[in-house]
């Protein structure tokens, strides 16, 4: 059988180094589809968690030498036959993918709200994807613009995809603070592990050479190159998207506030974003606050009993009634009917949440009053809620003063 030496001691200066995503892409292309997948995916964690090839290495319990000859398509035997790596190297990678999708999965930040499964949903059409997230052969790849008010989930939604759902071909890049195409280009080079100390001209070829046209690239904070100081510095920064979508063949999901979408329909990159909107027509508009039913399926997923939607009128006359006022005005009638008026108390402190707050303070919010209740051995509920919300909102008073 042939086999390449396992052993063979790094270079010193090798075994603390990273590799280029470009270069890693092309090596991993000489595998087969399955081994290629895994090895991108453990590329993405070395890149996210920061990792050194010795730090990969220890991980896999190969040598650093062994790592970077596999990722780079160097890892031959004899006649300079590729050869797949050791079988050790991609059982330990298969255990840290189940590690961390258990990770994910505990973490109490995280439940599939209607709005995250429509997140998902147009993710998978941009990409091409079955609802597992399973590639569908010859499908097209496609741009999609997911637009809604800060707070709302959107940043956590994307991100929860990229960890669930074929994370080895999904790119996350956040664009929060780029005012002009050097900043942006420096995003995707840190997404993709692509050294940035190279020309421009060179730095854009690495970024193309690491991107397939299997990859879902998910911009995030794109209204941050719209308030870009210099108005038509936006324009280059919309085109560099533009070009890593026509260079690439990539599927693309723009993420922003309503403001990227006044842009889009009323802006001085109107052309421009046609012309990006013109290679798929998937929008998703979200709703300006968190919706009853996202906040709904936060609070029964952590164990508090929350008042069902309203029954329809008679008439039947297709009137959307689960929403804030009505679920108020529901609760008001019961409340005359002899109801608990804490019931009252807490729908107001959920609308606060949800119009004039956001997702994350509602999860801060349900965790602060379990460690309450949990601290007075008590059984957890609405009560303990409303008590964290209260002190919470004492404590953001005193810090304005």
């Amino acid at each position: 059988m042939l086999m390449a030496e396992e052993t063979q001691t790094a270079p010193k200066e090798a075994q603390h180094r990273t590799l280029s995503g470009d270069v890693v892409e092309r090596g991993i292309s000489k595998q087969s589809a399955e081994i290629a997948e895994n090895l991108r995916w453990m590329f993405r964690y070395m890149t996210e968690k920061r990792l050194t090839l010795s730090d990969v290495a220890r991980l896999l319990n190969v040598d650093a030498s062994c790592v970077s000859r596999v990722f780079r398509g160097t890892y031959t035997g004899l006649n300079n036959q590729i050869l797949p790596p050791p079988s050790k190297m991609l059982a330990a990678i298969d255990e840290i993918r189940k590690a961390e999708r258990a990770r994910m999965r505990n973490r109490r930040d995280r439940v599939k709200t209607p709005t995250v499964q429509k997140i998902w949903d147009i993710l998978n059409k941009s990409a091409g994807r079955t609802k597992d997230g399973t590639a569908v052969e010859g499908a097209k790849r496609l741009v999609c613009f997911i637009f809604g008010n800060s707070h709302i989930g959107k940043t956590s939604a994307v991100k929860w995809y990229k960890d669930e759902f074929n994370p080895s071909n999904t790119l996350y890049v956040d664009l929060q603070g780029c005012t002009n195409e050097g900043d942006i280009l420096r995003e995707f080079a840190k997404a993709l592990n692509v050294p940035q100390a190279q020309t421009k001209a060179a730095l854009k070829l690495a970024i193309y050479g690491a991107i397939t046209p299997e990859t879902l690239v998910i911009v995030d904070e794109f209204h941050s190159i719209t308030y870009a100081v210099q108005r038509r510095a936006s324009v280059r920064l919309v085109n560099t998207l533009k070009a890593v979508k026509d260079k690439t063949g990539c599927a693309m999901a723009i993420v922003s506030t309503d403001v990227g979408r006044e842009e889009l329909e009323n802006g001085i990159e109107k052309k421009l974003l046609e012309q990006l909107s013109r290679r798929g027509v998937l929008r998703l508009n979200l709703p300006a606050g968190l919706p009853v039913y996202d906040v709904r399926a936060v609070c029964e997923a952590r164990g508090l009993e929350f008042p069902s939607a309203p029954v329809p009128d008679r008439d039947g006359n297709g009137e959307n009634l689960d929403t804030w006022a009505r679920l108020l005005i529901d609760t008001w009638a019961r409340l005359l009917k002899n109801a608990d008026a804490r019931d009252l108390h807490v729908l107001r402190i959920l609308e606060d949440i949800a119009v004039n707050r956001g997702i994350e303070c509602l999860f801060t919010n349900i965790e602060d009053a379990r460690r309450f209740a949990e601290k007075r051995g008590e059984t957890f509920e609405w009560r303990h809620f409303a008590i964290a919300y209260n002190v919470n909102i004492s404590t953001q008073r005193m810090e304005k003063i």
